[in-house]
């Protein structure tokens, strides 16, 4: 029987029964269609970002007393993540509505859960790669079925450490206060680098670079790097339409 976590809370702790298997939705990217004078066709301007999409989860509550109801509506409200039994591999960044409930018999009731989805599913267990030799291109794969935004990291022992992904450079010069025990991250997602210090302490160091923050395109992508560095990740981050 199908069941769903939200904020890793289980949909059977709930006492949701899931009456229809919930399908994720899918995205496309935003169009708009005009014409031309003198044409007979529309033509089609593709965007270059991805609409929030909707879906709905049936359920059926044996137990409507108010203690329970209450305990429905402040679990089901706010951002939050969304992982789906029939999607086990996936999951989905969502903003959950408050639960629908209409009573059908004595204390039980039907539970409509509605959301709405942002773009995309995403890798409940991403793949990370260590690029471990200098100079040499190492090949990271992207099984999603779109292009990611990943997150990389390393401890800088240079002043200065050039990525290459797929023939592009980025720069990232290691900022004053940036230790060979500090970590740098860049998050190519959140369009943002930082160094985080032993202790926890985190600065941004984004205005030390130079390049544009590296993207992966689906299918076989090369990474190397330059510079003395230890300890270099990169989390793919796979994403799935």
């Amino acid at each position: 029987m199908s069941y769903f976590l939200f904020n890793n809370v289980n949909s059977d702790e709930l006492g949701l029964m899931v009456t229809t298997k919930p399908v994720r939705p899918t995205w496309e990217l935003e169009s708009k269609e005009f014409t031309l004078a003198g044409k007979s066709t529309k033509f089609v301007q593709w965007s270059k970002t991805y609409d929030n999409q909707s879906m709905t989860i049936e359920t059926f509550l044996d137990d409507i007393t108010p203690e329970n109801l209450q305990k429905l509506y402040q679990t089901f409200q706010g951002d939050g993540t969304l992982w789906l039994s029939s999607a086990p591999a996936e999951y989905l960044e969502v903003i959950a509505h408050p639960p629908d409930i209409k009573s059908v018999a004595y204390r039980s009731g039907e539970c409509r859960l509605t959301f709405t989805v942002k773009p995309f599913a995403r890798a409940v267990n991403p793949t990370e790669v260590q690029i471990g030799v200098q100079d040499s291109y190492t090949e990271v794969k992207n099984d999603g079925t779109l292009f990611s935004e990943p997150l990389i990291s390393f401890r800088p022992h240079s002043q200065k450490t050039v990525i290459n992904v797929n023939g592009a450079d980025l720069i990232v010069n290691t900022p004053d206060g940036c230790t060979s025990d500090s970590t740098i991250f860049i998050d190519c997602e959140e369009q943002i680098i930082y160094f985080q210090l032993p202790d926890g302490e985190i600065h941004t160091c984004l205005q030390y670079t130079e390049g544009d923050l590296p993207l992966l395109h689906t299918g076989e992508n090369y990474v190397k790097y330059s510079g003395a560095v230890q300890d270099f990740k990169i989390n793919v981050k796979e994403r799935f339409l």
